[in-house]
């Protein structure tokens, strides 16, 4: 209901926005995990918004934040699910790299690092990447 009232445009805009602050970026991808999580469709309108550009830009800017990766990689995760088009766009604008790198920097951090090794985990056994 939230997605078909417009919600996922002004979230991703709102991240885009306000790429430097991490508390936004934390809140937007916190919000798209819900969506991606909730619905099928909400994954193709997310990634359609440019989400998935959006969440790859923020935890290149947020890589040392354990709270932004765990929201991207958790984000992620769900946008990865019955989607290849999404698994591959992750893996085209470098996420696995970049997700791999969180996992590296957060390794004492067990939510971050759960979340990152979820979604390379995902990308793995459902499209082979």
């Amino acid at each position: 209901m939230i997605a078909k009232m417009g919600a996922i445009e002004p979230i991703i805009a709102a991240m885009t926005r306000n790429v430097g602050n991490p508390d936004v970026c934390d809140l937007a991808c916190g919000a798209l995990w819900s969506l991606a999580l909730t619905n099928v469709n909400n994954r193709v309108a997310i990634a359609m918004a440019g989400g998935i550009d959006q969440m790859i830009s923020v935890l290149v800017k947020h890589i040392e934040n354990p709270d932004v990766c765990k929201s991207v990689c958790g984000a992620l995760c769900f946008m990865c699910l019955d989607n290849c088009n999404n698994q591959k766009a992750i893996a085209n604008l470098g996420g696995i790299e970049l997700i791999i790198r969180a996992i590296s920097r957060h390794t004492s951090n067990p939510n971050a690092c759960e979340k990152a090794i979820s979604v390379i985990g995902l990308l793995v056994t459902f499209n082979g990447i």
